[in-house]
């Protein structure tokens, strides 16, 4: 069986996924979960692979973006063919800076 032409060439390509969350519980699942799954099917280790999982990252609710920046700077270093940059978040209701005017509801 031959890879399909239009996937990313495995040893060439690099992915981070990130995945940030508030700590809440949500019925459909946390950011942190569905970025480890998503890097889960892109690695199936089989012909269809999308990327290979030793060139896929995962961060998980990372302290400060320079944590994720510096994974992401690393990847696309490496990377001659294809980066996959993938980020899902989910946050509590907007906190206001003191003294901030909000123009409406939440607004950031």
């Amino acid at each position: 069986m031959t890879r399909h032409p239009l996937l990313p060439d495995l040893q060439r390509s690099r992915a981070v996924l990130v995945g940030c969350d508030d700590g809440v519980p949500r019925r459909y699942g946390s950011p942190e979960k569905m970025a480890t799954e998503l890097a889960k099917a892109l690695t199936v280790p089989n012909m269809t692979a999308a990327f290979d999982a030793a060139h896929t990252q995962v961060v998980l609710s990372p302290q400060h973006p320079s944590e994720m920046l510096a994974t992401v700077s690393v990847a696309a270093a490496a990377a001659t063919e294809t980066v996959l940059f993938y980020f899902a978040a989910r946050t509590s209701p907007y906190q206001p800076v003191p003294g901030e005017v909000l123009s409406g509801p939440n607004r950031a």
